[in-house]
C-alpha cells in the first residue's frame, strides 16, 4: 500500500516526526513521502489528516465505468493526488 500527502498539507512536520524511518521530508511546497524508504506502516496516516493510503492499482468494472463516464471523469479531474487516470 502506498501513502501520499494531499494538497491539504500545512507543512507542520508532524507526519515527518512520526515516521520511524525518516521517509518524509519537506518538499518544494509541502512534505513528501519517499516511496522507496517508506515501510507502509501507517504511522503518518494515524497522526495527520493530510496523509492517506492508496492502493497501487485498482480493479474496475469496465462496463460500470462506461455507463458512468462523466462521473468517472469528474472524479479523476477532482482527485487531489491524481490517483485516478482515465485512459
Amino acid at each position: 500500500m502506498a501513502y501520499v500527502i494531499s494538497d491539504g498539507c500545512i507543512s507542520c512536520g508532524t507526519c515527518a516526526s512520526g515516521c520511524p524511518v525518516g521517509a518524509i521530508s519537506q518538499g518544494d511546497s509541502q512534505f513528501e513521502i519517499d516511496k522507496d524508504a517508506c515501510l507502509s506502516c501507517g504511522a503518518c496516516e494515524s497522526i495527520c489528516d493530510a496523509v492517506f493510503s492508496i492502493e497501487d492499482k485498482a480493479v474496475v468494472n469496465e462496463a460500470e465505468v462506461a455507463a458512468n463516464e462523466a462521473g468517472v471523469k469528474e472524479a479523476a479531474d477532482s482527485c487531489p493526488v491524481s490517483a485516478i487516470i482515465v485512459e
